[in-house]
């Protein structure tokens, strides 16, 4: 079933939706260069199962898989990675699954305890993933949280630590990380990135850590202000057309090029969750919505040059006419 730019041919509530045969796609459109070999993504599957009761679905297994590629020694690939998807499709998920491993299973493996930040373009957000992971670190694991907005860190057994925070200029100050995980970065001030976490990892590393750190992000396409999503995913686009690995890892689930994206078949290439925690339905709904923007970055990942528009996208080219204007006119806006 196809939307057009104006809204037409939506699908009526008492329409049969079952008739409209769309699921989500494995494997992204874009993706560096990979291996396929991990020893660290077995672990983050089997912490989601075991203790997050949540069997990862099939994408975000192949995530994991290329964002924690391993070589011959175990040691990691990647030093970061950018994985971007439509909304409600499971990357938070993926992301919690991540950083209970490492605090669990990849510490142990590494034999020395790991410093994680966590955080987002809002603290809310970041508090939301600590509210859900911390318990059940503290009771399979003896963790000990401490609770407080703003305050927000746990530390494990073994020494490992998790550390809330905003993102801002200061997030990373007087901490040397193993792990960071930024969610939404599409919102994120690229300083914060580039002056604040990133430089947290410069002094872990196989020898200290007993391993190489990891930066990874998630993210929604952004507009055109996300100057820092930008500058990763240009990245990943650059290895992708060099066809070489490099020690970055970026895969993006969105529509192809030159596609009419309001066009239903084109969906599931954005959501892969699409036909499993993801109804058609709801997608449709939101479709009709007048804020054409919005759908199409949080629905389809797409980016848009803003998200406050004037106009809507599709509007300004519906109104193309082939009637002839007057002479010596004026085209008044």
């Amino acid at each position: 079933r196809k939307i057009t730019p104006s809204g037409g041919e939506l699908a009526e509530p008492g329409d049969n939706w079952s008739d409209v045969a769309v699921t989500g796609r494995t494997l992204p459109r874009l993706e560096t260069v990979t291996t396929g070999l991990s020893v660290y993504a077995p672990l983050v599957v089997e912490f989601a199962r075991k203790y997050m009761q949540v069997e990862l679905m099939d994408w975000q297994v192949h995530a994991a898989m290329g964002l924690l590629e391993s070589d011959a020694d175990g040691d990691l690939v990647n030093r970061s990675g950018l994985v971007t998807v439509a909304r409600q499709n499971g990357k938070t998920v993926l992301g919690q699954a991540v950083v209970g491993a490492w605090l669990t299973s990849i510490a142990a493996l590494r034999g020395k305890p790991q410093t994680v930040i966590s955080s987002a373009h809002e603290l809310p957000l970041a508090n939301l993933q600590y509210q859900f992971l911390a318990p059940i670190l503290e009771t399979y694991f003896g963790a000990k949280p401490k609770w407080g907005y703003g305050r927000m860190e746990l530390a494990m057994p073994d020494g490992s630590r998790w550390f809330i925070k905003a993102a801002t200029p200061s997030a990373g100050m007087g901490l040397s990380a193993d792990l960071i995980w930024v969610d939404e970065i599409y919102d994120v001030d690229d300083a914060v990135m580039a002056h604040s976490l990133r430089p947290t990892m410069k002094a872990r590393n196989v020898r200290t850590a007993g391993g190489s750190p990891l930066m990874l992000m998630t993210s929604t396409a952004g507009t055109e202000a996300s100057t820092a999503m930008l500058r990763y995913r240009e990245l990943g686009l650059s290895l992708i057309g060099e066809q070489r690995a490099g020690a970055f890892y970026f895969a993006e689930w969105s529509p192809p090029p030159g596609v009419d994206v309001m066009d239903t078949q084109w969906w599931g290439w954005a959501n892969p969750a699409l036909g499993q925690t993801l109804e058609l339905q709801s997608m449709l709904i939101d479709a009709d919505h007048p804020d054409r923007s919005s759908f199409l970055r949080a629905s389809l990942n797409q980016f848009v040059n803003a998200d406050a528009c004037w106009l809507q996208p599709g509007q300004w080219d519906a109104c193309l006419s082939d009637i002839q204007g007057p002479e010596n006119g004026w085209l008044a806006c």
